[in-house]
């Protein structure tokens, strides 16, 4: 089976899923690029994923015409992009091929955008016009079949999907015994959207708690000044530490440590692929339910907690339970990494879709209860 898989970049976050596909038997895969990476990415620590199942299409036109080619012979397409292209129109036209849209939700600012004239058309062009036969939607977040519905887009043929970032194939009580019990840690750009201020206001309920503890904050951003000036003002210098700039490798390692890991990000967090990122590595996370990954990643109370981003009352609360009770902490973080290992994996993804590709070539059923591929559902819960 030949599968293409056509976005910007190859990121780190997609990487793993490919590989997979790459090495399995049976399965021919390519990745097309349409852009290199961004100077704004690299300045954000992130690097040129140089493999040799991609084709630079943006490159040259030798490198255009070979992604051109590959895709009309491709049995699967998976679409990673949200405007319209000459490969998209190949793909869909192409009765033996197996479409799959792929993206996160498309109105991250709410969903009364559907309503303004402004930028229909694209999404017209992309998610609308062509015909249902053999497309399909993968939903990156809980949110995006409900936003797609406002389109009258892909009702009843969503699935649940995401980013999946390597598991490491660990036993549980060697992850459990790197954590440093009241070590907690949020990493990502300093931006309104993710909501550090949040931390503290939870470092100041912990420490009226008297709950010792530690907070670490990686990352950059706009919001730096002000949250030092926060910290220095409310007497919590002890307690919250800006780390700056971390490369991905010392972010794992301050992972590693971490006993809860917090993420606070509103709805204009379409995934967040450092929720799989911190789950895999054993942390129990406290997480915004706003963000697209955590109805799909998180069971409340048994692989982490999540609350609604406004919810500081439910965010200080969770935390305090994982920091003043030990066994339901490791219980947590052991169900988190489970999760991760056996359901949202890069191999169980690429499995099942190659699996679900075939279904639907076929004309026969395939339904799976629970994570990638299984049935996205319209996602009413937005505030």
């Amino acid at each position: 089976m030949k599968i293409a898989f056509y976005s910007n970049f190859l990121s780190s976050h997609q990487r793993p899923f490919c590989d997979v596909l790459y090495q399995k038997d049976n399965c021919e895969f390519r990745f097309v690029a349409s852009k290199p990476l961004s100077e704004t990415r690299k300045a954000m620590g992130w690097q040129e994923e140089i493999v040799p199942y991609v084709i630079p299409s943006y490159q040259n036109e030798e490198a255009y015409q070979e992604a051109k080619i590959f895709i009309k012979e491709a049995d699967v397409f998976i679409y990673g992009s949200d405007e319209e292209t000459e490969f998209l129109q190949i793909a869909v036209n192409n009765k033996n091929c197996i479409t799959f849209m792929c993206g996160e939700r498309i109105y991250k600012k709410g969903r009364w955008r559907a309503l303004s004239p402004r930028g229909l058309k694209r999404r017209w062009n992309t998610y609308f016009k062509y015909p249902k036969k053999n497309v399909y939607m993968l939903c990156s977040g809980a949110y995006a079949a409900g936003d797609y519905a406002m389109l009258g887009s892909y009702i009843g043929r969503c699935y649940k999907w995401g980013y999946f970032t390597k598991v490491d194939n660990h036993d549980i009580e060697t992850i459990l015994q790197k954590k440093s019990i009241n070590h907690i840690f949020w990493a990502g750009r300093l931006l309104e959207l993710k909501h550090p201020e949040n931390l503290i206001c939870l470092a100041e309920y912990l420490q009226d708690k008297d709950i010792p503890f530690q907070i670490e904050i990686a990352g950059d951003g706009p919001l730096h000044e002000e949250l030092q000036n926060q910290i220095n003002e409310r007497g919590l210098t002890e307690y919250v530490h800006l780390l700056g700039v971390l490369s991905q490798e010392e972010t794992y390692q301050r992972m590693d440590k971490a006993a809860v890991y917090v993420a606070t990000s509103n709805y204009e967090e379409g995934w967040g692929a450092v929720i799989n990122e911190a789950m895999s590595r054993g942390c129990a996370v406290v997480a915004s339910d706003a963000m697209g990954a955590v109805p799909f990643l998180i069971k409340d109370g048994e692989n982490g907690y999540s609350f609604q981003y406004k919810d500081k009352q439910k965010l200080c609360w969770a935390v305090e339970q994982l920091l003043t009770d030990s066994d339901l902490r490791q219980s947590i973080s052991s169900q988190a990494y489970s999760t991760m290992r056996n359901l949202w994996s890069p191999e169980v993804a690429a499995e099942r879709l190659f699996q679900l590709a075939i279904a639907k070539k076929e004309r026969k059923k395939l339904t799976f209860l629970n994570g990638p591929c299984s049935k996205a559902y319209i996602f009413r819960k937005e505030r």
